[in-house]
């Protein structure tokens, strides 16, 4: 895959089958691609006429069909476990292929299970009727609520959280590493090549990166310039997408960096402009901004935080969330030493919907369903059935004073 191809595919989010391909841990993907393997061998010698079909033939076949159904179960559960771990975002259709995708929150997405790998369709266990078409994943950084979960961090955490620990990074870079080199570019941040630096150009395409692995510090005439293996190539590409999708979100004023500019001193935010330039470097354990061309660079903005935008709205969320006019409702927000039980029920269990990132009329999300998920939330504990009971009943009573506002 060219590197626009890999960069398009990220950012419009995966096929249920390419996020298996690209995020599961090799060695998971290496046990189910061997399984299978064996098991549609046995069924082309069957199926060929070079294999008789017997009891002793059939109990092997079975024994294989039992292998590879286990190694794919333990691919899908690895992939299960990163949107859990939130380092991967699914979206779907409940109403078609062509229909616009949502997000699909971490409670529905328990309850969900493969329907139709190829055209990327999964299906509710409990209710087999429920289809969720168009699945689509996407990595941390390619989401559109990355700005709001990065704000906080310094741009030395955005930067591990966006493109070191990406499922994909991490799984390109296992199989780098799995020839004993490059450690460090995967676990420290280390710009790949033959020095220890941590400085990553801003303007770096995936083909130079890539050179980058194999670069030697001495060259002999007439000796021909080694080549990044597959394994590097792949890395590189992630690791340029991702690093790429980040600057994005910088250059576009999604998510604002401030610092210490080095000549005055002074805190102050850093243009958006400032990402877009070539002759930038990034020191990724520093948290450093560096202007100059090759090894002779000069700090520009030191100690690099981010924040959002001045008037966004600073809510994780794994649906768009709602707001307080959408709800019919009003909000009062809880004051220092302000005891949260006493305020109204109503105020608790929108604040608490909100909080999660869960709009409490969605039509993808029963009134239970919104109950489970934020019951343990909620500042008065609701684990027994009555008390659910009741706190379905007053989310459905909300749905209603909604729907008539």
């Amino acid at each position: 895959m060219t590197e626009d191809n890999a960069n398009s595919s990220a950012v419009n989010g995966w096929t249920l089958q390419k996020s298996l391909e690209r995020t599961a841990a090799p060695h998971l993907w290496k046990q189910w691609t061997l399984t299978r393997s064996a098991y549609d061998d046995l069924c082309k010698r069957l199926s060929s006429g070079t294999e008789v079909h017997s009891e002793q033939f059939e109990g092997k076949r079975k024994i294989a069909q039992i292998a590879a159904q286990s190694a794919f179960e333990a691919v899908t559960l690895s992939v299960w476990k990163l949107v859990k771990d939130e380092r991967l975002f699914p979206y779907s259709s409940k109403d078609g292929v062509s229909a616009p995708t949502t997000p699909i929150v971490p409670l529905v997405w328990d309850s969900l299970q493969i329907k139709d790998l190829e055209k990327s369709c999964l299906v509710e266990r409990a209710y087999p009727s429920n289809v969720h078409y168009n699945v689509r994943l996407f990595p941390f950084v390619h989401d559109k609520c990355t700005p709001q979960r990065i704000a906080g961090l310094t741009l030395a955490e955005a930067f591990r959280k966006c493109v070191l620990e990406d499922p994909e990074v991490v799984a390109c870079g296992e199989r780098v590493t799995s020839a004993g080199t490059d450690r460090a570019v995967f676990q420290e941040g280390q710009y790949p090549g033959p020095f220890v630096d941590f400085k990553w150009p801003l303007d770096q395409s995936a083909e130079d990166l890539g050179f980058e692995f194999v670069r030697q510090i001495v060259f002999w005439a007439g000796e021909p310039s080694p080549k990044p293996t597959v394994s590097m190539v792949a890395a590189a590409n992630a690791l340029a997408d991702r690093w790429a999708a980040l600057r994005r979100l910088l250059s576009s004023g999604s998510i604002i960096a401030h610092g210490t500019f080095s000549s005055t001193g002074v805190e102050q935010p850093i243009s958006p402009r400032q990402w877009s330039r070539s002759s930038m470097s990034f020191d990724v354990k520093n948290s450093d901004l560096f202007e100059g061309a090759s090894r002779n660079v000069e700090p520009r903005w030191t100690g690099i935080f981010l924040t959002l935008p001045e008037g966004a709205f600073h809510v994780l969320a794994s649906q768009p969330a709602p707001s307080a006019s959408r709800t019919g409702l009003r909000i009062t927000l809880k004051k220092p030493g302000e005891n949260s039980r006493h305020r109204p029920k109503s105020e608790q269990v929108t604040e608490a919907a909100l909080a999660r990132g869960i709009d409490i009329c969605s039509e993808h999300l029963t009134p239970r369903a919104i109950a489970n998920e934020i019951a343990p939330h909620l500042p008065t504990p609701h684990s027994t059935a009555d008390q659910m009971d009741a706190l379905t009943k007053l989310i459905r009573r909300l749905r209603t004073v909604r729907s008539n506002t």
